[in-house]
This record gives structure tokens, sequence and C-alpha cells, in this order.
């Protein structure tokens, strides 16, 4: 789908690589800590994740999470920190929602 922003400018085009939706979730990790997550399923076992904690839940880091083959292969939570730029905690409570959402989905703490 190609979609021209602006009227006055119709060189100006966007080219949409995936159809997808987003759904926002509110989760525990179980030590009191919420947090606030928009997941969209991009492809096939190709999911974007975004951590909404700035101001408000308005903004915050993402990662495209593969699945494919990660059952075998498990994502490594320091991988996840480096990745968003965050805490070595923070990543393994976005492991622990991730595998919450996909029972498939395994990582290393």
């Amino acid at each position: 789908m190609i979609v021209n922003p602006s009227p006055r400018d119709p060189s100006c085009k966007i080219e949409s690589e995936y159809d997808a939706t987003a759904s926002t979730y509110r989760w525990s990790s179980g030590n009191g800590t919420g947090f606030r997550f928009a997941v969209t399923e991009l492809a096939e076992n190709l999911i974007l994740l975004a951590w909404l904690w700035k101001g408000a839940g308005a903004a915050g880091p993402a990662m495209v999470f593969d699945l494919a083959g990660k059952c075998e292969i498990p994502y490594d939570a320091s991988y996840v920190e480096e990745k968003m730029d965050i805490s070595g905690p923070d990543a393994v409570a976005i492991c622990q929602f991730m595998r919450h959402l996909f029972p498939d989905f395994q990582f290393r703490a």
C-alpha cells in the first residue's frame, strides 16, 4: 500500500511494509513493577514490541523479535538489554512477558 502523506507534495510517498495492528498490554512481572507494552505481529513469527514507559506511556524503546527458530536457540536477555538500551532486570522482565504471550519463546536470563 502506498500513501501520500501530503496533498501539497505528491512526490512524497510512504510505502507500508506490513499490514499490522498493535495491541497494548499492562503487565506486572511479579516483583511489583508494572509495564505497558504495545505488541504488533508484523508477519508470521515476527513481533514488534515497544515498552511504553516515557511520558505516561507515550513512548519508549522497541525491538523486533524473530520467533522463527527461537524455540531451539533462545534469546539472551543481555542481547535484549543491549539492543533496547535498558537495564538487565527490565530485559529479563520483557523476555518473561514475551514468553507469557508466546509460550514457545525461550530466553536465558
